[in-house]
């Protein structure tokens, strides 16, 4: 084998220290080394690329997770609109439809399975929820929804505008947020969380080429829950019959 280089020496040092390392062209980790950020996202679906996205208004650097080779996840692939109160488009059209009506139908129609502190959370920032849609450049317009179950609901579906430039922009956007001192990885999969004193050091992943330690104090989980997860799902969800 080829003995290194200096110059190949002081380039893995400097990822080691705390720089990123090597991405191919693709978006993929190039060798197994470890890197340093201020925030690990796991997901790059609806709540993945929203957090990403916060984070990079605020100048925050991030790692971005996607164990798929696509960004997107059912946010992107799936929904054709998103549910908000109060949003500028509804206070302009005299909507009074508002978060006690919202929060007491959300909580009835799901028989009361609700996690009341996050619904509440939910629904007080649908509305700014709109507006960072369009600053996404994912614009919506408040309509009725098209499903038959939901033609008599009150006027809270906020609709894409236009589904196949949604789901180019989503990319354009995935993108956008791939730079600087960001990075979008994809085929690469959480695997744990190293901690000390309760405080988070490192988080290891999987890439195709292997384990790669992304060293960060803080972490996001946004990849759905455990619906993907079998085991899990055995033994948190309720059999009938």
């Amino acid at each position: 084998a080829k003995r290194k280089g200096k110059g190949q020496k002081k380039k893995h040092r400097r990822c080691l220290s705390g720089g990123f390392p090597p991405i191919t062209k693709d978006g993929y980790p190039a060798h197994n080394i470890s890197m340093k950020t201020d925030v690990v996202i796991v997901g790059s679906g609806s709540s993945g690329i929203s957090a990403a996205f916060e984070l990079y208004e605020k100048g925050v650097p991030f790692v971005m997770l996607e164990k798929g080779n696509k960004v997107g996840g059912a946010g992107k692939f799936g929904a054709h609109g998103v549910f908000a109160i109060n949003s500028k488009q509804q206070q302009k059209l005299g909507v009074t439809y508002g978060y006690k009506e919202a929060f007491e139908g959300l909580t009835s129609y799901n028989h009361y399975f609700v996690n009341g502190e996050l619904l509440s959370k939910f629904l007080k920032w649908s509305g700014e929820n709109i507006d960072r849609l369009e600053r996404m450049g994912l614009p919506v317009t408040v309509e009725k929804s098209e499903q038959k179950a939901h033609e008599n609901d009150p006027l809270v579906y906020h609709k894409f505008n236009d589904f196949k430039a949604k789901m180019e922009n989503w990319d354009q956007l995935a993108q956008k947020l791939n730079s600087g001192n960001n990075q979008v990885l994809l085929e690469t999969e959480f695997k744990k969380a190293n901690f000390k004193d309760d405080h988070l050091e490192s988080v290891i992943v999987n890439t195709k080429d292997g384990e790669l330690e992304i060293k960060a104090p803080k972490i996001i989980f946004a990849d759905g829950g455990y619906c993907g997860d079998n085991e899990l799902m055995r033994k948190k969800i309720y059999r009938c019959g």
